[in-house]
């Protein structure tokens, strides 16, 4: 948020102690949960975000563990290449929430 020129304050966003319960009560108000993570089966650009989406970023290090993965509706992966094997989570929300923003169009 320190760097993100006011930018970060146009996103609802959170940090929630359980994300299982988190993602339960985003399904219950009728969110599709979408995980960023290296085990995704779809593409990041490959799901319809149409609607009202909660985006989970994983930590840089170990990602999003499994029962925060078991809570998501969709687990989506950006591809990397060369020697690159991971994304910061800054990048890796931006390049989701960028998906997004152009599908909300």
């Amino acid at each position: 948020a320190k760097t993100s020129a006011g930018a970060s304050e146009d996103l609802p966003r959170g940090d929630v102690e359980n994300l299982r319960q988190a993602s339960g009560a985003l399904k219950a108000k009728g969110r599709l949960v979408v995980g960023a993570d290296d085990s995704g089966d779809l593409l990041y650009d490959g799901v319809d975000y149409r609607g009202p989406t909660g985006i989970v970023i994983g930590g840089e290090a170990e990602g999003i563990r499994r029962l925060g993965l078991e809570g998501c509706d969709q687990v989506v992966r950006i591809p990397m290449e060369g020697q690159v094997e991971s994304l910061n989570a800054a990048v890796a929300a931006a390049i989701v929430c960028d998906v997004l923003r152009h599908n909300a169009r």
